[in-house]
């Protein structure tokens, strides 16, 4: 039997305890479900938490993942005890038997309808449901769970507004959004706890798909695509080079300072969380190195320093500076896996950043391990191409180059 669970709150930041055992790493394709803050929390000193809500939810596609089940029953056992609560407060539905319900509600249809396209034979959820009226003797609304937040007790408000901000991206509420308009909730936020180490751990897929998708993209772009085709896969490219520069960056001075993940003002991933010491090149990503101010200035914003007539953009040029950029993303990878916790790593830890790799490209025409040898085959042949065009005297269009960045050689 495969069995999905559902989660959009604190299951999916809150880790460290024994359910993270018995599923697998959480997915972001799951159902589009009505989601609020509109349930005052016993345990978090009166925060409102994040619900399935009929009446006051916005559509919001949950995240998910497969429990190693597979038996019903367990898996809404895990989930109970997960969430301290009743089993009348887990939701499930058996796909397989004509989508037979045990927790009544609207909720169901686009759950059981979901399942079905993802072949479970079961899902279940966590079913509670809202207690603001009875809690602030008032209906739930945007304004008045603002009020109610505001009388609450110092503690008791920051609790609230970490939850809220911990929720993931993908959730936007009207009250959500009302909130970061407030003073007081600004004033409230803090640094973010390190990750755990199953966080960690999960996280090892999503930092190999950055990898092979930044290699996969660089071999497209030495395909040497015309207009617009040639523009759309750098746009990918340079993306994923963004990603990986900040995975490399962030959080490196404070890793020195006490040699354990640090905390952080958003849930980002770092690569020092999987390290034991930085082994890499780090300042090779700052902010004031002209390879990623051209990634900046082609990605994030439409300025007229982006004309390459402009003297004041340091531009990116794929002819030029894909072979380089790639080498010195290569050269730090490699670095990084040597400076990695053998925690982190097989035997201790099956499914690791290697293991992954190798998953995420198993029904690509190219396999990891061709990717690097193909992309040099192929740039190489470029280079040789322009080189004969020249000696012939013959127009290049882009004289494609070894070894460049656009900081210089590396």
């Amino acid at each position: 039997m495969k069995i999905g669970i559902l989660g959009w709150g604190s299951l999916l930041w809150e880790r460290g305890s024994e359910f993270e055992q018995w599923h697998d790493p959480w997915e972001w394709d799951g159902p589009t479900l009505k989601l609020e803050f509109s349930r005052v929390s016993k345990t978090r000193l009166g925060a409102l938490t994040l619900i399935i809500d009929e009446d006051h939810g916005t559509s919001t596609t949950v995240a998910w993942c497969l429990s190693k089940r597979t038996n019903m029953d367990d898996a809404v056992c895990d989930l109970r005890f997960r969430e301290g609560t009743t089993l009348e407060n887990i939701g499930r539905t058996l796909v397989s038997r004509g989508a037979e319900l045990v927790t009544p509600g609207a909720a169901s249809d686009p759950i059981g309808a979901w399942a079905q396209s993802k072949e479970l034979d079961a899902v279940v959820w966590t079913a509670l449901k809202s207690n603001f009226e009875e809690k602030a003797e008032q209906p739930f609304k945007v304004g008045a769970a603002v009020s109610y937040l505001k009388t609450l007790r110092p503690e008791a408000k920051a609790k609230a507004a970490e939850y809220i901000w911990r929720a993931p991206d993908f959730v936007s509420t009207p009250l959500r959004s009302a909130l970061e308009t407030e003073p007081w909730f600004a004033r409230c936020r803090k640094l973010m706890p390190p990750p755990c180490r199953d966080e960690i751990k999960s996280a090892s897929k999503d930092v190999a798909w950055e990898y092979v998708t930044l290699l996969g993209s660089a071999l497209e772009m030495a395909n040497a695509h015309c207009s617009p085709m040639n523009h759309f896969v750098q746009e990918a490219f340079l993306a994923h080079v963004r990603n990986l520069a900040e995975f490399f960056r962030e959080g490196v001075p404070e890793f020195k300072k006490a040699q354990t993940p640090p905390e952080r003002p958003r849930d980002n991933i770092y690569a020092v969380d999987f390290c034991l010491s930085v082994g890499w090149q780090p300042e090779a990503f700052s902010h004031d190195r002209r390879l990623i101010k051209a990634i900046n200035k082609t990605l994030s914003h439409m300025t007229y320093s982006r004309d390459r007539a402009s003297k004041t953009h340091a531009h990116f040029e794929g002819h030029e500076h894909l072979h380089g950029t790639v080498k010195l993303m290569r050269r730090t990878w490699g670095d990084f896996l040597k400076s990695m916790n053998s925690d982190f790593l097989r035997p201790k830890h099956p499914q690791d950043i290697p293991y992954w790799l190798v998953y995420h490209t198993r029904n690509w025409s190219v396999r990891f391990s061709d990717l690097e040898s193909q992309f040099e085959a192929r740039v190489k042949e470029l280079v040789r191409q322009t080189e004969e065009l020249a000696r012939r005297g013959k127009p290049v269009d882009f004289k494609w180059m070894l070894n460049q960045t656009p900081d210089g050689p590396v």
